[in-house]
């Protein structure tokens, strides 16, 4: 199994997954800064996937405490993962830019674990920070913060088979930033302000959003 730890990567480009690309694979990316990657795309005839990771094929791997930042794609421009069941836990996604869809995560025919992550500043036309096309998450201890589309939503359940349970969650406007087909369950859906120290100065990739300051005020709802 691999192991891709302690990097950073940066710069880089390919249609899919131009930082890191998983197919079939059952490794560990922990503690990287994936940043500054582009997705190579010719729109409207293609689209890239996955600015800073993809996960393929029937992948499983543990995709744990990284900064993944300032990452641009087509769709996903953070992550994207298809038919893969990643657990995705204690990620810092900040200020990723996707030209359709996604600006965070995109998910289709996947159920990974996606708990413990900070998702704040990403933005897309399409579900500023994650989308799931019939995907199956336990999604759980995240913020999703000020990731908006023009429609001021955030999240996307596209299709009539994603089963999604949002539990102790921050999530800015509750229930209202959700759109799509599928209809979500929420367990202690919190909607304050979760008192970031500093966020960065802007939503999107054109503002450096490694240089915010993400961990949150002793008065926090996040903290205990």
């Amino acid at each position: 199994k691999p192991g891709i730890r302690g990097n950073t990567i940066r710069y880089n480009s390919a249609p899919t997954g131009s930082g890191i690309v998983m197919v079939n694979s059952f490794g560990t990316v922990q503690r990287n800064t994936i940043s500054y990657n582009v997705g190579l795309h010719n729109l409207p005839e293609y689209w890239s996937e996955g600015g800073g990771l993809a996960c393929q094929g029937g992948s499983a791997p543990m995709i744990l405490n990284n900064y993944i930042a300032n990452n641009q794609a087509g769709i996903g421009a953070g992550l994207y993962t298809q038919d893969s069941e990643p657990a995705i836990l204690g990620n810092l996604i900040v200020n990723n830019s996707a030209d359709i869809t996604s600006g965070a995560m995109y998910s289709v025919n996947s159920s990974e674990v996606f708990a413990n992550n900070t998702v704040a500043n990403n933005d897309a036309d399409v579900a500023g920070a994650i989308e799931f096309f019939n995907s199956e998450p336990v999604f759980m201890n995240n913020i999703i913060w000020n990731n908006p589309d023009p429609w001021d939503k955030q999240i996307k359940l596209l299709g009539y088979f994603v089963e999604l349970h949002v539990q102790n969650s921050i999530i800015e406007n509750g229930a209202a930033t959700f759109d799509g087909e599928s209809t979500p369950a929420f367990t202690n859906l919190i909607e304050d302000d979760p008192l970031f120290e500093k966020m960065s100065d802007g939503i999107g990739a054109s503002f450096a959003g490694l240089e915010g300051d993400w961990w949150v005020a002793d008065t926090s709802p996040c903290v205990n």
